[in-house]
């Protein structure tokens, strides 16, 4: 399975971690802090819960993670499979640090962003797989970051509904049914550090834009119908405002008339009268 983005969006890619996807299943993938009283050094466990009634056996993975590189580095060395030896050695297939992708991506860190794509695959014939039981927490595999004092991780999960534009391929895991392989449904991603967890699902603020870059008008696709009125705010790459819209509650999309900007990098802002936000980053051209 082809996990790489694509070249011409290579170059603004941070941490992902994709997994080879299987049968039909819905599992549940989450990053958890483990416990240390080492500030300087965090360590965080990748696992994996089968939602589903039935059993699943796991088969091929990657796993793509985006991460801020404000203070944090990834200790590349500390990447540790938890799988028994039915399964590849865990492949650190790409690591990318402190990316500039400012008016490229969706995430409020992607002027310093970080990317790793971690995959595995699963020995066939080894009649070994791990089975995943329902609601039972697998470890499939731990790493740890070097972080400055007073620097807290920030990480994001490389799925299509958030972080689109930096990639083309997202987690994925595979699962195994007898010797037939399935794509497995991640239903929900979660991201834990301390005593704070952060459950990423798609709401009516998520969005999708096209295109871009542009050059005459920019279209803006909600996730879902407005719930309420929302104001739209473009702001230049100097912060500031250029152009302010209205959303009326129901609307699905909106589109920018952009032939009185000027070229360059655009941050586009939308707040729903019940706060929920969206920000996006744009580029204008000729």
């Amino acid at each position: 399975m082809n996990c790489i983005p694509t070249k011409n969006r290579l170059m603004y890619s941070a941490i992902l971690l994709c997994m080879a996807i299987v049968a039909s299943g819905q599992v549940e993938l989450s990053l958890t802090k483990t416990s240390s009283n080492d500030v300087l050094y965090q360590c965080y466990q990748i696992n994996l819960i089968n939602l589903a009634q039935s059993e699943a056996s796991l088969a091929g993975q990657n796993y793509r993670l985006y991460y801020s590189t404000d203070g944090v580095s990834l200790d590349e060395s500390s990447i540790t499979s938890m799988l028994p030896d039915s399964y590849l050695p865990l492949k650190l297939v790409q690591h990318h640090h402190n990316v500039d992708a400012s008016g490229f991506g969706v995430l409020t860190y992607d002027n310093n962003l970080g990317f790793i794509n971690l995959a595995t695959d699963y020995h066939l014939t080894s009649n070994k797989p791990l089975v995943l039981k329902h609601g039972v927490k697998n470890t499939v595999a731990t790493l740890c970051f070097d972080v400055i004092e007073g620097k807290e991780p920030q990480f994001t999960w490389a799925q299509d509904h958030l972080t689109q534009t930096y990639a083309t391929a997202f987690n994925e895991i595979a699962l195994l049914n007898g010797s037939n392989l399935s794509k497995g449904k991640i239903t929900e991603y979660r991201v834990q550090t301390g005593s704070i967890t952060a459950t990423q699902q798609p709401s009516v603020m998520d969005v999708s834009y096209f295109p871009n870059p542009f050059t005459q008008s920019l279209t803006i696709d909600f996730n879902m119908a407005l719930k309420e009125d929302a104001t739209l705010m473009v702001y230049d790459l100097f912060g500031t405002k250029v152009r302010e819209l209205e959303v009326l509650k129901g609307s699905t999309s909106i589109t920018i008339d952009g032939q009185n900007l000027e070229n360059g990098a655009y941050t586009i802002a939308i707040t729903q009268a019940d706060g929920q936000k969206s920000s996006l980053k744009a580029i204008k051209i000729k």
